[in-house]
Protein backbone atom coordinates (compact mmCIF):
# COMPACT_ATOMS: atom_id res chain seq x y z
CA UNK A 1 0.00 0.00 0.00
CA UNK A 2 1.30 3.55 -0.75
CA UNK A 3 1.35 6.05 2.03
CA UNK A 4 -2.03 8.53 1.65
CA UNK A 5 -0.88 12.17 0.79
CA UNK A 6 -2.94 15.30 1.43
CA UNK A 7 -4.15 15.44 -1.70
CA UNK A 8 -5.33 12.41 -1.05
CA UNK A 9 -7.79 12.83 2.33
CA UNK A 10 -10.89 14.53 1.82
CA UNK A 11 -11.01 16.47 4.87
CA UNK A 12 -7.97 18.26 4.12
CA UNK A 13 -10.40 19.73 0.91
CA UNK A 14 -11.73 22.99 3.08
CA UNK A 15 -12.40 25.86 1.17
CA UNK A 16 -12.60 29.36 2.94
CA UNK A 17 -13.39 32.97 1.79
CA UNK A 18 -9.37 33.98 1.23
CA UNK A 19 -8.54 30.47 -0.44
CA UNK A 20 -7.51 31.30 -4.24
CA UNK A 21 -8.47 28.85 -6.19
CA UNK A 22 -8.45 27.47 -10.44
CA UNK A 23 -11.13 25.21 -11.73
CA UNK A 24 -11.86 24.31 -15.03
CA UNK A 25 -13.73 21.36 -16.83
CA UNK A 26 -12.64 19.84 -20.38
CA UNK A 27 -15.03 18.06 -22.51
CA UNK A 28 -13.27 15.67 -25.16
CA UNK A 29 -10.19 16.36 -24.30
CA UNK A 30 -10.75 20.22 -25.15
CA UNK A 31 -10.81 22.91 -22.52
CA UNK A 32 -14.09 24.41 -22.07
CA UNK A 33 -14.04 26.90 -19.61
CA UNK A 34 -11.79 27.64 -16.64
CA UNK A 35 -11.41 30.77 -13.94
CA UNK A 36 -8.93 31.91 -11.24
CA UNK A 37 -10.70 33.37 -8.35
CA UNK A 38 -10.83 33.77 -4.60
CA UNK A 39 -13.75 34.15 -2.13
CA UNK A 40 -15.64 31.02 -2.93
CA UNK A 41 -17.59 29.52 0.06
CA UNK A 42 -17.86 25.97 -1.29
CA UNK A 43 -16.91 23.35 -4.04
CA UNK A 44 -20.89 23.75 -4.67
CA UNK A 45 -20.22 27.79 -5.54
CA UNK A 46 -17.48 27.18 -8.01
CA UNK A 47 -19.46 24.35 -10.20
CA UNK A 48 -22.26 26.94 -10.57
CA UNK A 49 -20.11 29.55 -11.77
CA UNK A 50 -18.64 27.06 -14.18
CA UNK A 51 -21.66 25.47 -15.31
CA UNK A 52 -23.40 28.83 -15.96
CA UNK A 53 -20.51 29.42 -18.29
CA UNK A 54 -21.45 26.29 -20.56
CA UNK A 55 -24.94 25.82 -20.48
CA UNK A 56 -24.40 24.46 -24.13
CA UNK A 57 -22.20 21.85 -23.05
CA UNK A 58 -22.62 18.18 -22.52
CA UNK A 59 -21.44 14.86 -22.25
CA UNK A 60 -18.54 13.46 -19.35
CA UNK A 61 -16.91 15.98 -18.69
CA UNK A 62 -13.87 16.27 -15.93
CA UNK A 63 -13.79 18.76 -13.51
CA UNK A 64 -10.31 20.15 -12.11
CA UNK A 65 -10.25 22.02 -8.57
CA UNK A 66 -6.76 23.44 -7.81
CA UNK A 67 -6.77 25.36 -4.43
CA UNK A 68 -3.67 27.34 -4.85
CA UNK A 69 -3.35 28.53 -1.26
CA UNK A 70 -4.23 25.38 0.65
CA UNK A 71 -1.94 23.31 -1.99
CA UNK A 72 -4.55 20.48 -3.30
CA UNK A 73 -6.02 19.36 -6.21
CA UNK A 74 -9.25 17.78 -6.86
CA UNK A 75 -10.54 15.80 -10.31
CA UNK A 76 -13.98 14.20 -10.77
CA UNK A 77 -15.51 13.23 -13.91
CA UNK A 78 -18.60 15.21 -14.48
CA UNK A 79 -21.60 14.61 -16.46
CA UNK A 80 -23.25 17.62 -18.57
CA UNK A 81 -26.34 17.76 -20.28
CA UNK A 82 -27.43 21.14 -21.83
CA UNK A 83 -29.70 23.40 -20.11
CA UNK A 84 -32.61 24.29 -22.28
Amino acid sequence: MTPRTATTRPHDRRITGSDRIYACITLRGKLVTELTRDRFSSLSSILAILRARVPYASGLARLCVRNMTRGWTLERPLMLYPEY
